[in-house]
């Protein structure tokens, strides 16, 4: 995955999309914000859109049935940008979801082409130019998804997130478009739609617990394309509880499941692209369940035989590229000033808390659906009340002195385990070893023969990764001097 990362970079630096012809006019963009109980955070999503390098925009702020004082912010809104941009506003009574604000709203807008984003977000001044571009290169491209980043950096819970949006959310989504020119889902917080394909889709399925992820299998069943423009921002608010994050994790994993469910004939039928995406999320409920029946099956042995077993060598390899993985995620994100250098320091108890909430999320999403079989999709979970701050993008804050030494000393503890690991697995690769280090070595039960395979085929997935890479620039660069050609 980091090698496609890298050639995903190459390719967009390589064969830029063109941009529409001087003098040629900006599409209109009809802006779409649902919003529920959100008069804090209203105001700064607005400015954002204002702020925006494209300029031929309409605004179209849905009221989900907020029992708040939301309504009458969208009015007072509606005053203050009325001279820049058409803005309106509809009212819902009784709340529906976001699927259906969704659908309302679509019945109001005279553009072309739809921006979605959320009520708590902020919204980067560059960011629809951006993705405006594979929807003026490529006809059948129906949607465009942007980058999220977190900017809620004040609890562990926020940190550990950010990690997983730079480090895992981002490079599987390029290399998922760079591979198959497929991304899994959207992202709901800010994309990009055509409207003629969410038309022809017949619009958003209120029934979906997912909006985002629903809409984009319905795309690909209507033939059109859906694009990633990681260079798209918008600046989130993630949960800080744990309980919200699970949650929203089950959500998501119970949404992917029914989209799974509802599009499983594409598994036989549809592109092969769409095919291995499907096969990617059945095979990640395969491994969260047999993960979770061999835990089981672990603390049984243990507790039956008194002994206590621990096979690192896939963990082992798996770090090794988790923390390559991470240094291409963090080197990109750090030029761009979405991560500073402190936030790595989290990353030991990142793999476990990466690891741990996506399986609980998972099981209890498989649990749920078969416990629960129709359910309403919930309201997003929220960041416990932060409110907006267009001044200070990435929001953190100081904790007590007895919090950041509890957090320090954890953060010491794990790092020595992970360096301990390390050191033995590598002395023991390389011959480096006393009797000592053998008996430490029985403790995790290891095997040089496990490492000596995983790494060839790491090489070999890798070289192959690279060649294909490398035809694939070609190809494109090929295609694209072609085209060049026809259009002289």
């Amino acid at each position: 995955m980091d090698h496609v990362q890298s050639f995903f970079g190459v390719q967009q630096r390589q064969i830029p999309l063109k941009k529409p012809g001087k003098g040629e006019p900006e599409q209109l963009v009809s802006v779409l914000i649902p919003a529920h109980n959100e008069e804090d955070t209203l105001h700064e999503v607005v400015e954002s859109v204002a702020n925006l390098t494209y300029h031929n925009l309409e605004l179209i702020l849905i009221d989900d049935g907020s029992v708040d004082q939301t309504l009458k912010v969208m009015y007072d809104l509606q005053k203050q940008y009325r001279t820049q941009f058409p803005v309106k506003v509809v009212p819902i009574v009784k709340n529906g979801g976001k699927a259906n604000a969704l659908n309302v709203g679509l019945k109001s807008a005279a553009g072309e082409y739809l921006l979605c984003l959320d009520s708590d977000s902020y919204i980067d001044q560059k960011a629809l130019k951006q993705m405006m571009l594979p929807l003026y290169n490529d006809p059948k491209v129906g949607a465009v998804a942007g980058r999220p980043v977190v900017r809620n950096r004040t609890t562990l819970l926020g940190r550990l997130q950010l990690l997983e949006y730079i480090g895992i959310i981002d490079i599987i989504k390029r290399g998922q478009s760079f591979i198959t020119g497929h991304i899994t889902t959207v992202s709901g917080v800010i994309v990009v739609y055509r409207k003629q394909a969410i038309q022809q889709v017949k619009g958003w399925t209120v029934e979906a617990l997912t909006e985002d992820i629903d809409m984009t299998w319905k795309l690909y069943s209507h033939q059109w394309r859906v694009a990633y423009c990681p260079q798209a921002v918008s600046w989130i608010l993630v949960p800080e509880h744990l309980k919200a994050l699970i949650r929203q994790r089950r959500r998501w994993a119970r949404g992917g499941l029914e989209v799974l469910i509802r599009n499983r004939q594409l598994i036989f039928t549809g592109k092969l692209a769409e095919q291995w995406l499907l096969i990617d999320m059945v095979v990640s409920n395969l491994w969260a369940l047999s993960c979770f029946f061999m835990i089981v099956l672990y603390f049984l042995t243990m507790i039956f035989a008194h002994a206590l077993i621990l096979d690192g060598g896939i963990l082992f390899v798996l770090t090794l590229i988790s923390i390559v993985q991470f240094i291409i995620g963090f080197t990109s994100s750090q030029r761009q000033g979405y991560i500073d250098w402190q936030d790595l320091l989290l990353l030991p108890m990142y793999f476990i808390f990466y690891w741990a909430v996506n399986l609980v999320s998972c099981i209890t999403a498989l649990g749920h659906s078969s416990l629960i079989p129709n359910v309403r999709a919930p309201g997003p979970a929220r960041s416990g009340g932060l409110k907006m701050d267009k001044d200070k993008l990435v929001i953190r804050k100081k904790t007590s002195l007895g919090s950041r030494l509890r957090r320090m000393l954890l953060l010491i503890l794990l790092w020595i385990i992970a360096i301990y690991v390390l050191a033995i697995n590598v002395c023991f690769i390389f011959g480096i070893y006393s009797d000592a280090l053998v008996v430490n070595y029985s403790l995790f039960n290891l095997s040089f023969h496990l490492y000596k395979m995983l790494g060839y085929l790491i090489i070999i997935i890798g070289g192959l990764v690279a060649l294909y890479s490398v035809v694939h620039i070609r190809n494109l660069k090929r295609k694209a001097a072609a085209n060049d050609k026809d259009n002289a």
